[in-house]
């Protein structure tokens, strides 16, 4: 959503009009004009809608119609909510990423540790991390930071951390040798 279609929202909020009637307005589905409306609203800032006001109004009314909608504002915390880069859950020195590293270290998949974290902390919001963020930190985010902390564990049967290239035999090249040997 733009900062025009904002700007026609809070016109027609101002104006009394109701959520089904602004999206018919703005072209946009009533649960999109709603979700803005809930995401943005402000009990102090803003144009109150009218409709909030009236003491006899219908069962159901009330609670978002009774709050005030500013566009300028609704656009600067969007903005705020779609900034990029946004801090990592894995970031170097959190508690969740040694407790995450502990658990690779185990031999847990990054599945079993993002379905076990909630399980052993209930309640704790900052304990949830979903498995892909996991796999993030191995391979993407900067180049697998969690990788390089895990390079040390011997993952091959033969002893070694890495895999090694297979070399040609007698350093000849595919083209030179015969495709089949007697």
């Amino acid at each position: 959503m733009d900062v025009g279609e904002r700007l026609q929202i809070e016109a027609l909020w101002r104006a009394g009009q109701e959520i089904p009637q602004i999206a018919v307005l703005t072209g946009r589905h009533r649960s999109t004009v709603w979700r803005e409306l809930q995401r943005n609203h402000s009990y102090r800032h803003g144009h109150k809608n009218p409709a909030g006001r009236s003491t006899a109004r219908p069962a159901g009314r009330g609670g978002l119609y009774r709050w005030g909608y500013l566009a300028g504002r609704a656009q600067e915390r969007a903005a705020a909510r779609a900034r990029r880069p946004k801090p990592a859950k894995l970031g170097p020195g959190t508690a969740l990423r040694a407790e995450v590293l502990q658990r690779l270290r185990q031999r847990h998949s990054p599945r079993q540790i993002a379905h076990g974290l909630p399980r052993e902390h209930p309640g704790a919001a900052g304990w949830a991390v979903s498995h892909e963020t996991i796999y993030q930190a191995i391979y993407v985010q900067g180049r697998g930071s969690l990788r390089a902390e895990l390079a040390d564990q011997v993952a091959l049967r033969s002893g070694r951390a890495h895999r090694r290239a297979r070399r040609i035999p007698g350093g000849a090249v595919r083209s030179a040798r015969a495709w089949a040997t007697p």
